[in-house]
């Protein structure tokens, strides 16, 4: 995906106010944010990690937004205001996982999944 492709789709998200996933490595939880403005290589994000996360949070040195199929990368990310500065490198995208593998099922077919809750390791989610 080409620069201008990635600015198409944060301009998308942007524009009809879809949810981005935001992370850091300082801390195991992934974050809802919306983009409220482009400027340039700078993402201005809605700042909506909780104040019990945020020192956590903005201690990390990996900072990963994922919009829709396309993970960006950041090493640092700043305040504005009450928001947060994402900005974005030539080098960002660091995972596209639109050609992931992906299984069709027929609408016959049942199709379950188990998920172990990872903080209690215990409750299953089926």
């Amino acid at each position: 995906m080409n620069h201008q492709e990635v600015q198409n789709l944060l301009q998308e998200c942007k524009s009809r106010r879809i949810p981005v996933m935001i992370s850091s490595n300082g801390i195991d939880i992934a974050f809802q944010t919306l983009i409220h403005q482009i400027d340039g290589s700078d993402l201005i994000l809605e700042n909506r990690v909780p104040p019990e996360f945020i020192s956590r949070f903005s201690g990390g040195n990996q900072f990963v937004l994922q919009v829709k199929m396309i993970r960006l990368q950041t090493s640092k990310i700043g305040p504005h205001g009450g928001n947060m500065i994402f900005t974005i490198h030539e080098n960002s995208v660091i995972e596209e996982t639109r050609q992931s593998e992906r299984f069709m099922f027929s609408p016959e077919e049942k199709v379950t999944a188990e998920f172990v809750n990872p903080f209690d390791k215990t409750t299953l989610i089926m």
